[in-house]
């Protein structure tokens, strides 16, 4: 009985703190071209939540799910990066750290990860927009 209470008060905590931004996805422009797709984005703890695979893909980053350690990897002629699950350390390159303001979580099947750090990863700006329930993303 306590560990159902616990479990639903766990819930709850997570539904106050998640707020949907507009509706449930999101249009995607790249370079002010709209793409065939829409993402989820939501905001929580003051932090915009975006999906990694379709961002770091339109941004020509290779993508890899690992989900026995439950980890993103990206590569790009750049560098890599290695993401976790529930933490806010990021591995850049095999040993740079880099701390993220919230960690990355799943939400519906899909990896989320604050905007500001998809936006410094890929060199790209990325901008939400409210009013127009859409992802801007623009090559710098």
């Amino acid at each position: 009985m306590k560990k159902a209470a616990a479990v639903l008060a766990a819930a709850a905590i997570f539904a106050a703190a998640h707020t949907a931004l507009a509706g449930d996805t999101a249009s995607v422009y790249l370079n002010g071209v709209k793409q065939d797709l829409s993402v989820p984005v939501y905001e929580i703890d003051g932090n915009t939540m975006v999906p990694i695979r379709p961002i770091f893909e339109l941004a020509h980053y290779k993508v890899e799910w690992d989900e026995m350690r439950r980890r993103i990897s990206t590569t790009t002629m750049l560098g890599s990066l290695k993401i976790q699950i529930g933490s806010t350390l990021v591995a850049q390159n095999g040993n740079q750290p880099y701390l993220l303001s919230t960690y990355p979580r799943i939400y519906n099947g899909t990896t989320m990860i604050p905007m500001d750090f998809a936006s410094a990863a890929t060199g790209y700006t990325i901008q939400y927009s409210a009013a127009s329930d859409a992802l801007f993303i623009n090559e710098l």
